[in-house]
């Protein structure tokens, strides 16, 4: 099932607004809608939610990160740069699996995955591979 999908399942189930939920969530009321409506208008680009992001819309749902996951289809992108960062989103083959060990994972931990993707990444646009 699609994100969007899940968040609107979910209000309607519990009877909220766009606005509550996003509050539940600690996210903008503008970025609920744009999930929901699964792109940002202003730019015309798919909305790609970030790993932080997913846990807040977990956590506003009641949810861990990877009960979330176990919802979403399978090639559900994640954004795995920090906000400061350029992103270009990926596509993880079994997000469930990863999100799940990424979930159990100390903060440090965490931290050397992110800092190790990010690196990967920027020597990879150096070269211009993407």
């Amino acid at each position: 099932m699609k994100l969007s999908n899940i968040i609107t399942d979910y209000r309607n189930q519990e009877q909220i607004s766009q606005r509550e939920f996003a509050r539940r969530c600690g996210l903008s009321n503008s970025y609920i809608s744009f999930i929901e409506n699964e792109y940002n208008p202003r730019t015309g680009k798919p909305i790609v939610p970030t790993l932080e992001q997913y846990h807040k819309i977990a956590s506003g749902m009641g949810l861990t990160v990877h009960q979330l996951f176990e919802r979403l289809d399978e090639d559900s992108p994640v954004d795995l740069h920090s906000s400061d960062v350029p992103s270009a989103p990926i596509v993880i083959p079994d997000s469930g699996m990863f999100l799940k060990v990424m979930e159990n994972m100390s903060a440090a931990d965490y931290d050397m995955v992110i800092d190790a993707y990010n690196r990967t990444y920027n020597k990879m646009k150096e070269k211009g591979l993407i």
